[in-house]
């Protein structure tokens, strides 16, 4: 038997070419899988190409790199062969891995018809050599070797069927572990043949000698012909990657588009309609989407007027603005909705295109003309409602005059005293009777905006004093001491409605003293702004009273509030004071605030905007 050696030089080329080709494999597998109708087919072709010739070459540099101590030569034809075995075996790689599914039963078929064809050109390789001495295996070995292919096959398509996980480094160290594996194949091959001396004569026709040049420039061929495949093969990842993010993209407004609870249509100027999802076909009035796209129906839908104004603002302006509108259907019946689109002008030439948005508001505009009644029947109702206390304050207003004047005419004559104090008892609750019937009278009158308005000269500080006054008796009972003060920044005159200040005076001393038993009221005038045209003035009433809760504050500004709501109470009223109070402020232009705690007394303040006059002033003309 002759021994035999290796060049290791060439078994490292081989190697490396083994690993550049599984490297290649794996680029290989996402672009075919990526490809759609017949370039899938191309690129199987040019990758089973690729890939067959690299691991051919692996085979063949090794070949090489086997060296006896006899001249060898090699049959063309055999050589050939063992070269379109490599190819359908790499086809048969490519087909396998770019299925959609794939079975265990067919990957293991996969698995033994590459492995077996990859198994077939190592042999077939061997058999093209011509030398002057014979070739016998060792079967155990060359099972092993055609195991390991198959093996190999098997581990390399479920790779190229992991290739997405197969990312950055792991690609590389897929690559490095498949090369070594189909390399062990080839040596493992190569280990179970044995040579020995022969003297049978040597058929040298159709033969080759190829030398260790000849070798290195397979393999630099083959080198060239991977990069250039590996090369394709990023750059068709790239462009796979950027179609997927694509569609990915494209599919998501697709989903949006189709999905949307609005009604979305992309037209032309010119009306014609491009696209329309189904939301907006059904909001139309249409059946199918195929009645409307490609077809101008603006001036169906649409008033002539407003179609023209559409179309002028998105010429003009880019956009046409959200706008309710009513809108007419296929089928002749008005829709409300919101119609708002945006005019797309295209950076390649295109023609612009409008996208544009209808959402349906019917059930809206039904609710907002529900609450819209239901406002009007609420004015309605709590105008009769005043209406009602004003009729009953003025027919009240009639009898307790003629018991007040009795009372008067009454007292003049001689009475005991026993009488004249029921009398004045009488006489005082009539009066207080009164006063709640015009406080009913004027809030009545507030409430529905009918207040009687004048406008004439009047000196502030004489109706303070005035208001003060009436009030001064009442705190002198009590021993409530009572003070007023008016800041000299004040100006001295204002034309406005004196009753309505008078008013709010009245409401906001009788609070005080109905709850106030000990301490103090002032009354505080300033000036907010100073005394030029206008001024606005703040008047403040302060109290020692029992306070007013904090959860109370907002409350008893209500018409029949109080901040003692109970039955208990021990001060009356109607709660009707400070409503009063609010509303005439209000009606001035200025607001009521409060600060108050309980125990300790409470503020409330009126901010109201005066006209300011000179003190001679000739009165306008009626």
């Amino acid at each position: 038997m002759l021994a035999a050696h290796y060049d290791y030089r060439l078994v490292a080329l081989s190697i490396f070419i083994a690993i550049f080709a599984a490297y290649a494999a794996v680029g290989l597998a996402e672009r075919v899988t990526a490809a759609k109708g017949g370039w899938k087919g191309a690129w199987i072709a040019g990758g089973a190409c690729a890939m067959g010739l690299a691991i051919w070459s692996m085979h063949y540099v090794g070949m090489l790199a086997f060296e006896l101590p006899v001249a060898i030569r090699y049959d063309i034809g055999l050589v050939l062969a063992s070269m379109i075995a490599a190819i359908g075996a790499s086809a048969i790689a490519l087909v396998f891995v770019s299925q959609e599914s794939l079975s265990r039963l067919q990957l293991s078929c996969g698995a033994i018809a590459m492995g077996s064809g990859i198994a077939g050109m190592h042999y077939i390789g061997m058999a093209a050599m011509r030398m002057t001495c014979t070739c016998s295996y060792d079967w155990r070995v060359v099972a092993l070797s055609v195991a390991i292919a198959i093996i190999v096959s098997g581990i390399a398509l479920t790779a190229l069927r992991m290739r997405s996980k197969l990312i950055g480094l792991r690609k590389i160290a897929a690559g490095v572990l498949l090369g070594l594996a189909i390399s062990s194949m080839h040596y493992t091959g190569m280990a179970a043949a044995h040579f020995s001396r022969s003297d049978r004569p040597l058929i040298l026709a159709g033969t080759a000698n190829i030398s260790w040049v000849g070798g290195v420039a397979i393999a630099t061929g083959t080198l060239l012909l991977l990069a250039i495949t590996v090369l394709t093969s990023l750059a068709g990842e790239r462009f796979s990657a950027q179609s997927s993010r694509l569609y990915s993209t494209e599919e998501r407004y697709r989903v949006l588009f189709e999905r949307s609870v609005a009604g979305i249509y992309i037209a032309r100027l010119d009306g014609t309609v491009v696209d329309m999802n189904q939301t907006c076909v059904d909001l139309l009035g249409y059946e199918r989407r195929e009645d409307v796209i490609g077809k101008k129906v603006r001036t169906v839908h649409l008033s002539e007027e407003m179609a023209r104004t559409y179309v002028e603002l998105l010429v003009t302006q880019k956009q046409f603005p959200p706008r309710e509108m009513k809108l007419i259907r296929t089928d002749g019946s008005l829709v409300w909705v919101l119609l708002s689109a945006t005019l797309l002008e295209f950076r390649d030439g295109g023609p612009p295109e409008i996208q544009g948005m209808l959402l349906g508001i019917e059930a809206l505009k039904h609710t907002e003309d529900e609450l819209r009644l239901a406002k009007y029947s609420a004015e309605s109702a709590s105008l009769a409602k005043t209406q009602f206390l004003a009729n009953m304050s003025h027919e009240l207003r009639t009898p307790l005059n003629g018991v007040l004047g009795m009372t008067q005419l009454l007292n003049e004559t001689p009475l005991s005293g026993e009488q004249k104090e029921y009398l004045e008892l009488a006489n005082s609750s009539a009066k207080m009777l009164l006063g709640l019937i015009d406080h009913i009278l004027e809030f009545s009158r507030t409430e529905a905006g009918q207040a009687i308005t004048s406008s004439e000269e009047f000196d502030l500080r004489k109706v303070l004093r005035e208001e003060v006054s009436w009030g001064a008796p009442f705190a002198s009972e009590k021993r409530i001491r009572m003070r007023c003060e008016v800041s000299p920044d004040v100006a001295e005159r204002f034309w406005g409605e004196p009753r309505w200040i008078r008013q709010i005076l009245s409401g906001l001393l009788s609070n005080a003293l109905r709850f106030t038993s000990r301490g103090e009221i002032a009354v505080t005038v300033s000036a907010r702004t100073p005394a030029q045209a206008n001024q606005t003035v703040a008047i403040a009433v302060r109290d020692t009273g029992v306070g007013i809760a904090p959860d109370k504050q907002l409350a008893i500004f209500e018409p029949f509030t109080q901040a003692d709501d109970s039955n208990t109470r021990s001060v009356g009223g109607a709660g009707l004071g400070l409503s009063l109070v609010r509303n005439l402020a209000k009606a001035m232009g200025g607001q009521v605030s409060l600060e108050s705690q309980p125990g300790t007394g409470s503020v409330f303040s009126v901010t109201l905007p005066l006209r300011t006059q000179p003190a001679e002033i000739v009165r306008p003309a009626a």
